[in-house]
């Protein structure tokens, strides 16, 4: 299922950030906090449970995040469709910026 996305939840260590949602191997929207920083990143590799993801950040520097993936979950087409939705939202937001 192509517009299919993931949600992943990472081991909280007081960082700004606990959850991405991952469409296609790119972020699409990051939560609570920073979703500037983190939209369009690249996961180098689908990630794992347990794992630190290697990413390309948006301004083409690769690294390897230093907090651990908690927990992946599958969304639904619904929930897909409304994450995408308002990733949508915030490239327009960003373009006419």
């Amino acid at each position: 299922m192509p517009d299919t996305v993931i949600k992943l939840d990472f081991a909280d260590e007081g960082q700004d950030f606990t959850s991405w949602y991952i469409h296609a191997g790119r972020v699409v929207d990051c939560e609570p906090f920073q979703r500037r920083v983190w939209v369009n990143t690249t996961l180098l590799r689908k990630p794992k449970t347990g794992e630190n993801p290697r990413i390309l950040t948006p301004r083409g520097r690769y690294i390897t995040l230093k907090y651990t993936v908690a927990k992946l979950t599958t969304l639904d087409a619904a929930q897909s469709a409304e994450v995408m939705a308002h990733y949508r939202d915030l490239m327009r937001e960003m373009l006419a910026e």
